[in-house]
């Protein structure tokens, strides 16, 4: 019996001091990880959460030293994730239009998540915030609440667990945060798991909303084709093997050349697991 492959889609929702990383196998909630500012968001989700890790203004006030100190952390943070949990498709939020706060330094991050991607040969697409709440929430003006709400009603997936308690003026006061995080990041990886399913023909365009059919037939002034009639982003000269820090990927790649028996897959699977 031939064994099935699994397929991992990733939904990125990454930001300056705080973003997350959720993963789906082959539809289903598999994984989840954040970093955030907020030690009790952290506290509370030790499994999946990091603390971000930066001088205090009073040790180094000068921004320009923090800032390429948290341009690595992050990065590294999600180089970690990506080479323990290495995903098949992603897809992150493309930079809104018109947002100027912090423009510069969402830049970096953001380009530094995508050269990960594109160095690892993964494949991915970009979504802007619009087409995210149109396909989650079914309204393009949704907010965060919104969303979060959405993703919980549809799914049943709920991270209001992982949010922080605030200890200061506002004590019991909840920080949704790192919930909104994860919300928009599990958002974003159905959307690449949807995407996976119609391009092999496992889903019809038909069969899904109105608003959800719109996001893939949507076109814009800066985008005039739409998602479905544009390949994924993916550097093709590049092994996806290279992610793999465990092993699973190179069994993959080896079984799909059919250089490995199936009892030699099954237990070298076992090994690497």
């Amino acid at each position: 019996m031939k064994r099935k492959r699994n397929v991992v889609v990733h939904g990125w929702d990454i930001s300056l001091n705080h973003g997350a990383i959720v993963q789906l196998r082959d539809g289903e909630l598999d994984g989840f990880w954040f970093y955030s500012d907020k030690a009790g968001s952290v506290a509370r989700a030790k499994k999946h959460g990091a603390r971000v890790e930066l001088p205090t203004p009073t040790r180094q006030p000068d921004k320009h030293f923090r800032s390429i100190i948290r341009l690595d952390w992050v990065s590294q943070w999600i180089e970690r994730v990506v080479q323990a949990n290495p995903p098949d498709y992603g897809a992150l939020e493309d930079y809104a239009i018109g947002a100027d706060q912090g423009a510069h330094y969402l830049g970096e991050i953001g380009g530094q998540a995508r050269r990960l991607l594109w160095a690892y040969g993964i494949r991915y697409r970009l979504h802007d915030p619009i087409a995210l709440k149109l396909f989650v929430a079914h309204d393009a003006t949704a907010q965060k609440d919104l969303i979060e709400d959405s993703v919980r009603t549809r799914w049943g997936a709920d991270f209001s667990h992982c949010n922080a308690v605030s200890a200061g003026k506002g004590k019991g006061k909840v920080s949704r945060q790192t919930s909104e995080d994860l919300a928009d990041a599990f958002g974003l990886a159905q959307m690449a798991w949807t995407e996976y399913q119609l391009r092999k023909g496992l889903v019809h365009l038909s069969s899904l909303h109105e608003k959800e059919i719109q996001v893939f037939n949507r076109t814009t002034k800066a985008f005039p084709i739409n998602v479905l009639g544009r390949e994924w982003i993916r550097n093709a000269a590049t092994s996806r093997a290279r992610v793999c820090g465990n092993g699973r990927c190179a069994i993959d790649l080896l079984e799909k050349q059919k250089r490995l028996s199936e009892r030699a897959v099954l237990a070298l699977s076992k090994m690497t697991r």
